[in-house]
């Protein structure tokens, strides 16, 4: 089964059990042609392991670039608060 994934996409393996929670991760190396992509996952409790897709798992695309974008902003704004603390946060018109 191929996903169509990308470096950074997330990766969701629904639980084939009732009452269990999906397994989530960042796809951080992908491997193999066509239909024999497999793929470096990190998984949300901090492992990574090699995955091969099956039916029961799906793509979240540009879950990386978000989370990414996220952190950036914060950054940004803690930057702000540190040079300007009078008006950080405070949004000019243009």
């Amino acid at each position: 089964m191929n996903l169509h994934a990308h470096v950074g996409d997330g990766i969701v393996v629904d639980s084939m059990e009732l009452g269990h929670p999906p397994r989530k991760g960042e796809i951080l190396t992908v491997m193999g042609d066509g239909d024999a992509k497999h793929y470096l996952v990190r998984w949300d409790d901090g492992r990574e392991s090699y995955f091969y897709p099956g039916t029961t798992s799906h793509v979240i695309h540009g879950t990386h670039c978000a989370q990414h974008s996220s952190v950036e902003r914060a950054h940004t704004s803690a930057v702000e608060m540190a040079q300007h603390p009078a008006t950080a946060g405070v949004r000019r018109r243009a």
